[in-house]
């Protein structure tokens, strides 16, 4: 054998008729060639006419370049039998280069699309100087990227960029390009000579859109305002390059801590606003803000802000069929005093008495949050501006079309210190009664703020409770609901008593008002001196229930003693009268109800989840129970006081006598009795 492309000498002589080599022979009248017989039609490289010296032709510098089996060298000369030789191989040589098996090609006549799999993936070998494939050699072929100007643009190549010389090929499966020109693959290997590979050019097109990113960040200004710096948003492909012809909205969600927030962002109107204890709150936006439409692959957002101050926030954006993006975390800190905001708004008043729910206001930036540093001091320079420290309160009546302001009875003392941003008015006292009163609160340059309407009664002296005494059942709303009446000394409704605010608590089982309460005080506001509790829920079952009724100035009133049903024990309705068997679902399976502390059925809705679990008779073995150990709501009927629970595919398996099995529930927040079925063989 031979190795492909090396050269390597050969000869044969001229011969008489026994097969002697005639030594004499030194002419050129005998001229010698040679070509190859193979099976793969391989050239043979050499010099074309050889003339006999001594009798012998040598052809010295002889090359066959593709490699294969079943060679032979063929020596002729006119007039002469032709010299056949031996059978020989020609073997791959040294590795000498990188060769394409099969070059990256496009899905797409119009180039490859950017982060989308190279259809064709790129295969390589590694050739001999006769570009023949060497097999035996061990290596790793790696791949880079290259821009039309010949720079390295590898950072936009994704995929798999190293691969295993296995069987003499290297192949590349993943291979994908992110960004968007004219590009061609390199490939080189690290170990022996280094050899290197470059493709043919290739164009890398836009894909279809993917994803939304973020190119400018949303930069915080103050509460109340704008960002100064508004979020724009690009539509992307796999590969982050822009999209064009894309068209649709994008909308913003701000999260808090991850989580979408109902604090979402406030509008200059401020609708739907509530006041806590660090400021006004807007659970509503202007939804026109929230959205910027797709010009070009680009979206700009113009008036998006966040009104409420907090540490964890970010804002998301999404659009249909597209990833969404999240912005930076952002942190929002409050601005400059800017407003009042009410906390405590007053409620119906006696004439001559102070208003008991202590009406205050806040001190808030113009996105509602509580400026905390705000706090009157006597010392001679104050921490914070001076005219932000105190807050005055006037009083005003409604009378037909027109507001007149009116004296309170103590108006001395109608301006209150603010501390940590809050002012609070404990004495403010009004003897003439009326109905449409409102307060008004001002402090410096600060905007104003006025409480809602209130009315300033005389007459009213006590509560009148009416409410039918019964039985009720946990989780349903008592009907028909308690009504509470304002009354005056001779026990007649006092229409004129508005805003009243009357608060209800919970007695049971001997416990006074202030020791125990079922659930957080309810509240409802007196119209036409009557209030309605509509919306009382109890989901305990007791038998000694009160309910306390109070309003500041009244006197209060309370309910007589009534009870409150729930399910207490469990009653089974199970035939078990038949033949059952072993390893066989129950042919009547067992189904159970809920009964009251009365022993009457009671619905219980979805919430009963009972369990079956089986007890073997006196001395025998044990069974197992097998199926859904859990029963199911089959019906739920309020109507007919009635909760029917089924199984669907309990069984016993263990032949034996004096089965019994125990029903039980425990996901109630009380006990709840167990019951057990009627004895039973299973054969």
């Amino acid at each position: 054998s031979v190795e492909a492309g090396q050269a390597f000498a050969c000869s044969a002589g001229v011969a008489d008729a026994g097969g002697n080599i005639i030594n004499s022979l030194n002419s050129n009248l005998y001229p010698v060639r040679i070509h190859l017989n193979s099976s793969n039609n391989a050239l043979i490289e050499a010099q074309y006419i050889v003339s006999p010296v001594q009798g012998v032709a040598t052809f010295s510098n002889v090359k066959i370049w593709e490699v294969g089996s079943c060679f032979r060298i063929v020596w002729s000369c006119n007039g002469l039998k032709e010299a056949i030789s031996e059978i020989f191989s020609v073997y791959p040589g040294i590795p000498n280069g990188l060769k394409f098996l099969q070059e990256p090609v496009p899905c797409s006549p119009n180039g490859i699309v950017a982060g989308i799999p190279i259809c064709k993936q790129p295969i390589l070998k590694i050739v001999d100087i006769g570009g023949n494939n060497v097999i035996s050699t061990s290596s790793y072929v790696h791949a880079n990227l290259v821009d039309s100007v010949g720079k390295d643009a590898s950072s936009a190549l994704s995929g798999t960029l190293m691969v295993e010389y296995v069987n003499g090929q290297a192949a590349f499966n993943d291979l994908s390009v992110t960004s968007v020109g004219v590009f061609s693959l390199h490939f080189f290997t690290t170990n022996g000579a280094g050899f290197e590979l470059s493709s043919r050019g290739f164009m890398v097109i836009t894909g279809s859109a993917n994803a939304l990113q973020i190119v400018v960040q949303p930069d915080f200004a103050s509460p109340g305002y704008p960002f100064s710096q508004q979020p724009e948003i690009q539509v992307v492909d796999v590969g982050y390059n822009l999209v064009t012809n894309w068209t649709d909205y994008i909308t913003a969600e701000l999260l808090v801590g991850g989580q979408t927030s109902l604090l979402m962002f406030s509008n200059a109107s401020r609708p739907g606003c509530q006041v806590d204890m660090y400021g006004e709150v807007c659970e509503r936006q202007n939804s026109a803000d929230l959205f910027a439409e797709v010009t070009r692959g680009h979206a700009t957002f113009a008036s998006l802000r966040i009104d409420r101050t907090g540490q964890d926030y970010t804002i998301r954006f999404y659009s249909s069929y597209l990833l969404s993006a999240e912005s930076s975390p952002l942190v929002i800190v409050s601005g400059l005093p800017s407003r009042l905001a009410i906390l405590g708004q007053p409620y119906g008043a006696m004439a001559g008495e102070y208003i008991y729910s202590r009406p205050s206001v806040l001190v808030v930036d113009k996105g509602g949050n509580r400026i905390w540093n705000i706090t009157y001091s006597s010392a001679a320079d104050f921490p914070t501006p001076r005219r932000y420290i105190f807050v005055k309160v006037e009083v005003f009546k409604r009378s037909l079309n027109q507001i007149e302001r009116t004296e309170a009875s103590n108006s001395s003392i109608l301006q209150s210190s603010v501390q940590s941003g809050l002012a609070e008015f404990a004495r403010i006292q009004i003897n003439e009664p009326g109905i449409l009163y409102f307060l008004r609160f001002s402090s410096a340059d600060l905007q104003m703020a006025e409480s809602r309407l209130f009315s300033v009664t005389t007459v009213a002296q006590s509560l009148y409770l009416n409410f039918t005494k019964g039985t009720f059942l946990i989780d349903q709303i008592i009907q028909p609901p308690p009504i509470i009446y304002v009354h005056d000394s001779e026990a007649r409704i006092v229409e004129s008593a508005n805003d009243f605010l009357i608060q209800l608590v919970i007695i049971y089982d001997g416990y006074g008002v202030s020791e125990i309460m079922e659930f957080p005080s309810q509240r409802s506001v007196t119209k036409t001196g009557k209030a309605i509790f509509t919306e009382i829920v109890f989901s305990y079952p007791r038998s000694s229930y009160r309910i306390h009724f109070s309003a500041p100035s009244l006197q209060s009133v309370e309910s007589d003693v009534f009870e409150v049903l729930g399910p207490t024990k469990i009653k089974v309705l199970w035939l078990n009268d038949l033949v059952i068997k072993s390893g066989v679902d129950f042919s009547v399976q067992p189904k159970i109800i809920f009964l009251d502390s009365y022993n009457n059925s009671i619905p219980t809705g979805q919430i009963g989840k009972v369990i079956a679990e089986v007890k073997a008779g006196t001395g025998s073995r044990n069974g197992i129970l097998f199926g859904n150990k859990y029963a199911i709501v089959e019906s739920y009927a309020p109507d007919n006081r009635a909760s029917v629970y089924a199984f669907t595919d309990l069984g016993i398996d263990g032949p034996f006598q004096g089965y019994v099995i125990t029903f039980s529930c425990d996901s109630f927040a009380w006990s709840v009795e167990s019951a057990d079925s009627a004895s039973f063989d299973v054969v």
